[in-house]
């Protein structure tokens, strides 16, 4: 018996592709969607410039953000009113134009200010932050006691004498206040709680007057530190002058 032969099988059908007309239409719906992200970025674009453009009018040009009030910090001797007056900030004038360096170069001028610092505080204040000097020295001058600084400026003068030592000298010649200055700060305790005046004569002659009449011949302010070492222990040695101006060879009288 003869075997049946089996009908071949048919392929399976592929799927077609697109037609043309297919083509063209999802070619257009890319094109529409990119037309669409385009203006999108465009109109976000055009926004931001918009709000960039509004800021800036708001802070540079318009009152919006004006200086209207100017706070001063820090201040114990001199008065508010005075720097405020110095600094002379354009008032109404939008707040991101004042020009704070030039305020601060002229605060700093002031002779009881050590440091400034101007800063715009918004929307509408000038912040200034100051420092002021510190009496390191009193010279008196007529029955007026003339507060000095480490670096050699009289910066503020009243009736009352003040916590520091004294210091005489025939003019205000800064270089002659810093000499004093720089004797003062080396100055031992076991001097200090003795000091009755320091007297500048020139660079060379410092004198210190001790409350009990003694004096010590300092010469200039250089090598103070190893002269106050030296003068402790020659303080225990009875004398109506000290002289250290040559640390390395002192002499008593």
């Amino acid at each position: 018996m003869s075997e049946s032969k089996r009908p071949p099988i048919a392929p399976e059908p592929r799927p077609s592709s697109l037609g043309i007309a297919d083509m063209t239409a999802a070619l257009q719906v890319r094109k529409l969607r990119s037309r669409r992200r385009t203006i999108r970025r465009w109109l976000f674009s055009a926004v931001a410039v918009l709000l960039v453009g509004a800021a800036a009018w708001a802070v540079f040009l318009s009152d919006m953000l004006a200086l209207t009030t100017v706070r001063v910090e820090g201040n114990k001797i001199i008065a508010a009113d005075e720097v405020i007056s110095v600094a002379a900030a354009p008032m109404n004038t939008p707040l991101a134009k004042v020009d704070t360096a030039a305020v601060q170069e002229r605060i700093a001028a002031l002779a009881p200010i050590a440091e400034v610092t101007v800063s715009r505080s918004w929307p509408h204040t000038l912040r200034i932050v100051v420092v002021e000097r510190t009496a390191v020295a009193q010279r008196l001058e007529g029955g007026v006691y003339q507060w000095v600084s480490a670096d050699g400026v009289v910066f503020n003068a009243t009736a009352e004498r003040q916590e520091v030592p004294v210091v005489r000298t025939a003019t205000v010649d800064p270089q002659l206040l810093v000499s004093a200055a720089t004797v003062i700060a080396a100055l031992p305790p076991a001097v200090l709680e003795r000091l009755s005046e320091v007297q500048v004569i020139s660079r060379d002659i410092i004198i210190i007057e001790l409350n009990d009449g003694k004096q010590i011949l300092w010469g200039s302010s250089d090598n103070s530190p190893l002269k106050a070492e030296v003068i402790v222990p020659l303080l225990q040695v009875e004398a109506a002058l000290y002289d250290v101006s040559a640390p390395s060879h002192p002499v008593i009288r």
